[in-house]
């Protein structure tokens, strides 16, 4: 899921994410205007929505749905993380170089505008502690949709009577996740953060 620089710096997965991405609603690409986006604006997030473009699609999770905004969503999305809609004030211990790119039941997924990496973080825990998650947007759209595709795939199979996870598609996703993210602490990680395990 690196960014292939032969390209010009361009995702180098689009085709195969998007080919995923199919199976569970609408992509399109969305044209980013700087001033509407404004501190929300990054050249990675333009790519991404220019490329991949999610339409407010939700991927299935173990649990809750994966969300991912559509473009003309993402300022609103914001709300409850770095600004108080009702008060229309900035959230104090909300880091201004992070912008929720996608969540799990309120968890988000975050880009981090200095560092371009995904970071993930728990929400309810009175303070944001995010951790590394993701190299970048397109691994996290890569990742996501093939929990989804396992999740969808195999419906109540792959889980246990208890709802765990069973070994057997644990091992698939890290072996899908591996051919993404190239790196096995890498996968060992985010599938951890995940919970698929």
């Amino acid at each position: 899921c690196w960014t292939d620089a032969s390209r010009g710096g361009k995702m180098k997965n689009v085709s195969k994410i998007l080919e995923l991405m199919n199976a569970f609603g609408e992509s399109s690409p969305q044209e980013v205007e700087k001033v509407l986006l404004n501190e929300y604006f990054h050249e990675e997030i333009a790519e991404y929505y220019k490329e991949i473009g999610p339409v407010d699609l939700y991927i299935p999770g173990h649990g809750n749905d994966y969300f991912l905004p559509s473009l003309k969503s993402l300022k609103k999305y914001q709300n409850g993380y770095s600004f108080n809609q009702i008060t229309n004030n900035r959230i104090e211990d909300w880091n201004m170089d992070w912008i929720v790119l996608a969540d799990q039941g309120g968890d988000p997924f975050i880009f981090s505008k200095k560092n371009k990496n995904i970071l993930y973080a728990i929400h309810g825990n009175g303070s944001w502690k995010p951790e590394n998650i993701f190299p970048n947007i397109e691994c996290m759209v890569h990742c996501l949709l093939i929990i989804g595709k396992i999740v969808s795939e195999n419906s109540e199979n792959y889980m246990d009577n208890e709802c765990n996870i069973k070994i057997e598609y644990i091992n698939i996703a890290k072996k899908k996740y591996l051919k993404v993210l190239e790196n096995e602490d890498i996968v060992n990680n985010a599938l951890n953060l995940l919970e698929w395990k």
